[in-house]
């Protein structure tokens, strides 16, 4: 097996960052969350009035809530050629494009809320990365340069994660969860069933808001304790940020949402 060509993010006219300043005072806290970008598929305009909408409402925090990238030439189930006839294998691309089109996501991300707090998780897709070497070279998965600690083909090192200033949430895509404020999370997702909120609301505690389903949704639950009163619950589908059209070319037709929450 012959190792991909990796290549870090072209950073042309790149100028460093600064570090985000901590938020002052006491009050709400605005978050957003948002995934399921598929880089490069992800809707160009939807990108544009999501960076408008960023840079005007400034929040606290972006959760980027995973398959930020899309890694279709590195995926198990298609395994098409990257060369053919102009448009023949639209959602085909090479690692590097992939790589390239989601560091430009956050870059964006990170220009229009310079202040926000951004952690990114793994989905499905982002995670074939680290199947693929696990699989196939699975003496390169943690090979770091001399001189560094960060492992040289982690996501925290391709995307330049460090010099956005965005924290990676490095545990598995099914597991992965991030917490909001005290009673909401946002988690990937591991349901595209027909009411994923029904499942949440029934499997997991507090309030949850997930992505993957790439549907739009929120369903309500409310509790009666003779002890501790009425609950009510949430359970949120986040919608998708990619193209919906042709459905990434494994979807026929689907009923996916954009949108983010």
């Amino acid at each position: 097996v012959v190792a991909p060509a990796f290549k870090l993010p072209d950073l042309a006219g790149w100028k460093p960052l600064p570090k985000p300043k901590p938020r002052k005072g006491k009050g709400p806290k605005t978050t957003v969350v948002c995934g399921d970008q598929h880089a490069p598929h992800h809707d160009k305009t939807l990108h544009r009035l999501f960076c408008q909408f960023l840079e005007e409402e400034q929040p606290d925090g972006i959760e980027v809530n995973g398959d930020l990238l899309d890694f279709a030439d590195i995926s198990r189930h298609r395994q098409m050629p990257t060369s053919g006839p102009a448009g023949e294998y639209p959602f085909t691309n090479t690692v590097n494009e992939c790589l390239q089109a989601a560091f430009n996501i956050l870059h964006d991300y990170r220009l229009a809320a310079p202040d926000a707090v951004i952690r990114l998780k793994f989905g499905n897709h982002d995670m074939r990365l680290y199947h693929a070497l696990v699989d196939n070279l699975k003496g390169l998965y943690n090979i770091t340069a001399a001189g560094e600690d960060v492992p040289a083909l982690s996501l925290r090192k391709l995307l330049r994660l460090d010099e956005l200033h965005v924290e990676l949430i490095e545990k598995d895509w099914e597991k992965a969860t991030t917490r909001v404020n005290r009673r909401l999370t946002a988690l990937h997702g591991y349901s595209t069933a027909k009411n994923p909120g029904e499942k949440m609301l029934t499997e997991l505690t507090g309030s949850t808001l997930q992505g993957h389903s790439h549907r739009l949704s929120l369903n309500y639950r409310t509790s009666h304790d003779p002890d501790d009163g009425t609950e009510t619950r949430l359970a949120g589908e986040c919608g998708c940020m990619c193209e919906i059209a042709e459905g990434l070319g494994y979807a026929t037709a689907p009923n996916w949402n954009q949108g983010f929450m």
